[in-house]
């Protein structure tokens, strides 16, 4: 599957990546890289096994021949991927961080799931299956939130928006923005669990109607003033949405980071997605604007410590031991007196009581160390559990990998049991690397940037 904005971006080098089906920005190349190469664009050609496999699919009498293609850009860009040190894309993913830390970037999301929740039990039931509140929000709030099984387990991880009510009726409608690689799942488990609760909702994927661009940096506000039709609309609070016309089109815009910038998610009417593509490009460059790709969103994210579901964060990872708490009613002071009913809840109280035995930890080693996931963590010697996930934070010059730490005898993990250790180590491919345990954010830990000041 394709958005709107497939060939432009192909043309100006987009190397993608396919997700849940859809095709995503993976990272673009260098204008001179495309060109030199004697390829128009990096768009994958008619599979033909690249040559390898099942070659009677090659004969003219074959019903399924296909044909050979003598060169494979596509296929000589991935198999550069294909390492175990830095992938080829290194360097280039660096320029796209540093586009979206120092100037402005653009990310096409339009591959996010996009869900509209209406009908009368709209507020209960989202209030209900989020573990953040949903109840008697604005309209114009935009809320982070998780979403638990039974047992706590994180199902989904998204954000769910209070949009106009509906004009006949004066119900709540929401809409809910979930992450590609998830989309589908995220819409069966709101489904399933409105039905669970008995709750009279009704939920109806729009993905394919709306596109996403995500605009995020020091310049991103300056970049949507330029193309608003209305530029007093854009003084938006963070986690705060409003309907806002761009090139002539109705665009909801979010203001929103999951780059740990000052930037706004623009979800686009798909037949209108090229116009505010090309406005944002055309007004952005007095600013410096870049495409970026997915793997400058795995960088800038991990460099701000937030989670990737799937991968940080699973079904089977409890919401406390993931680090959720700060988006749980009643979990922090300031929601301490919030004892609404979420799903999950119970489990979690239960959890908290009896203290955890594991939780999610962020290390940091040294850069000459390519991480990847799956390496060992140890404590003082000891194999404490494994990275989930893992990036090179560019902004920092340092490896960063993300992974579970559990207690050796099966106790409860502590401050002081983490505080404790003498010494961290990941090993990679058998050997044993000095790392750093790192509570906080490694980038901008009092999201000072998220606020737009840049001063510090």
């Amino acid at each position: 599957r394709t958005d709107a904005l497939h060939s432009l971006l192909a043309a100006q080098g987009c190397v993608f990546e396919e997700k849940l089906g859809w095709e995503r920005p993976g990272w673009f190349l260098e204008p001179s890289e495309l060109t030199s190469s004697g390829h128009a664009d990096a768009v994958p050609k008619e599979y033909d096994y690249y040559g390898g496999y099942l070659q009677s699919y090659h004969e003219e009498d074959h019903p399924l021949a296909r044909p050979v293609n003598e060169d494979h850009l596509y296929h000589r860009l991935v198999d550069g991927e294909c390492n175990f040190t830095w992938p080829a894309s290194h360097e280039k993913v660096g320029r796209e961080v540093d586009a979206c830390r120092n100037r402005v970037a653009v990310f096409n999301q339009s591959y996010f799931g996009k869900f509209f929740v209406a009908g009368p039990d709209a507020e209960a039931a989202m209030d209900w299956i989020s573990t953040a509140q949903i109840a008697d929000r604005p309209v114009g709030d935009t809320v982070y939130t998780a979403m638990c099984n039974h047992r706590g387990g994180v199902e989904c991880d998204l954000t769910v928006s209070r949009i106009e009510d509906d004009p006949a009726t004066g119900a709540k409608n929401y809409y809910v923005a979930a992450g590609g690689g998830s989309a589908a799942h995220d819409l069966d488990w709101i489904r399933r669990s409105a039905e669970v609760g008995g709750f009279d909702i009704s939920v109806t994927d729009r993905t394919a109607d709306f596109g996403l661009l995500n605009i995020q940096g020091p310049k991103a506000k300056e970049v949507l003033l330029a193309v608003a039709d209305s530029p007093e609309e854009v003084d938006l609070g963070f986690s705060k949405n409003k309907l806002i016309k761009v090139a002539g089109h109705e665009v909801r815009a979010i203001r929103l980071t999951f780059m740990g910038e000052y930037g706004f998610e623009l979800h686009a009417p798909a037949e209108g997605l090229v116009d505010v593509y090309q406005a944002l490009m055309k007004e952005g460059a007095q600013f410096g604007i870049e495409n970026s790709g997915y793997r400058a969103i795995d960088v800038l994210s991990a460099e701000k410590g937030y989670r990737h579901w799937s991968e940080d964060v699973r079904a089977d990872d409890s919401a406390l031991e993931a680090g959720y708490a700060f988006v749980m009613k009643g979990f922090t002071k300031a929601t301490k007196g919030n004892s609404a009913p979420f799903q999950g809840r119970e489990a979690l109280e239960k959890q908290k009581a009896a203290g955890l035995t594991r939780k999610l930890q962020c290390f940091t080693v040294d850069p000459s160390v390519p991480l990847h996931g799956s390496e060992l963590i140890l404590r003082d010697g000891v194999i404490v559990g494994h990275l989930r996930r893992a990036a090179f934070g560019h902004s920092i010059k340092r490896s960063i990998g993300f992974g579970y730490v559990a207690h050796p005898d099966g106790g409860v993990v502590s401050v002081d049991y983490l505080k404790g250790a003498e010494q961290w180590e990941i090993e990679v491919m058998g050997v044993r690397h000095p790392a750093k345990r790192e509570p906080k954010a490694v980038f901008d830990p009092k999201n000072d940037r998220i606020k737009g000041n840049y001063t510090v």
